[in-house]
């Protein structure tokens, strides 16, 4: 009777008019994690985050990211986007190993095309800073049996140009492939199972926020022997073969003082910025 009585009591409140006609409440979802933020400037301010992680490594996993599915977006027949965020100034781009390769250098070698195929659409849009990632998985015999454990290999970020493209892909393979030499010979017992995936991290350069320049020690400064032109590019080196061979009287560090001379000289072919291998003289 108590319970009958409850229910029928209840069954006969009359609904609050305002929580009747109530808005639904506005949500603005992360298409990354899949997390939802109540305001715009708070989906901001968590794209944010992703981009300060995205630079090098995703952001430190939590309960709720592992509990969370990757969207995956088919881009090539044999990549996927793994991650895009804050106007494509950060996207990780994986290329899995469909073909189940047992040799790193024969899997690196196969992707060789696609790499250059999603680099060449992407500086469409933008200057690059790009990245590596090659994940395998590797066992050895332990006490309890077999253990496999992924372990990853990474190379540095480097500024991308159209002149550059097919070399960068041959300095990743140089990187990763002694790396993983070097892994096996250093962790004993540990042999390769199997080769799971290369990721591509692309972030977006701007070369109004990052420069080549270098201020001088106070030491070289103060002698006033040295032009130090400071440029807010990554053309270091055509400024000071500019300021060599054009000398001006007067503000020597502005590259304005240097603009007049930019077609003097062709330099074309030259990587920006220019590693030391080819200053070679």
């Amino acid at each position: 009777m108590t319970a009958a009585s409850t229910s029928s009591s209840e069954s006969g409140r009359m609904p609050h008019p305002e929580k009747e006609n109530a808005a639904p409440t506005s949500s603005f979802v992360c298409l990354v994690c899949d997390k939802n933020c109540s305001t715009i400037h708070g989906l901001i301010r968590h794209l944010k985050i992703h981009a300060s992680y995205g630079k090098d490594d995703a952001a430190p996993s939590t309960s709720n990211e592992n509990n969370t599915e990757v969207r995956k977006i088919p881009l090539l027949k044999s990549s996927a986007v793994i991650q895009s965020a804050f106007k494509s100034r950060i996207k990780t781009l994986r290329l899995e190993n469909s073909d189940n390769f047992l040799e790193i250098k024969q899997f690196l070698n196969s992707k060789e095309q696609d790499f250059q195929d999603i680099i060449l659409n992407e500086l469409q849009k933008n200057e690059l800073k790009v990245n590596c990632m090659l994940m395998c998985k590797y066992s050895k015999a332990s006490n309890t049996g077999i253990v496999t454990e992924e372990k990853n290999f990474k190379t540095k970020n480097i500024i991308l140009t159209l002149t550059n493209i097919g070399e960068f892909y041959y300095s990743i393979v140089d990187k990763l492939l002694p790396e993983t030499t070097d892994f096996q010979e250093k962790e004993f017992g540990w042999s390769l199972h199997s080769i799971l995936y290369l990721e591509i991290r692309v972030n977006k350069f701007n070369p109004l926020h990052a420069s080549s320049f270098i201020e001088l020690p106070d030491i070289i400064k103060k002698k006033h022997a040295v032009i130090n032109v400071q440029n807010d590019d990554n053309l270091c080196l055509k400024w000071a073969v500019l300021s060599a061979l054009f000398p001006v009287k007067e503000h020597t560090y502005r590259t304005q003082q240097y603009n007049i001379f930019s077609n003097s000289l062709d330099f074309t072919g030259i990587n920006f910025s220019t590693p030391l291998k080819d200053t070679d003289i």
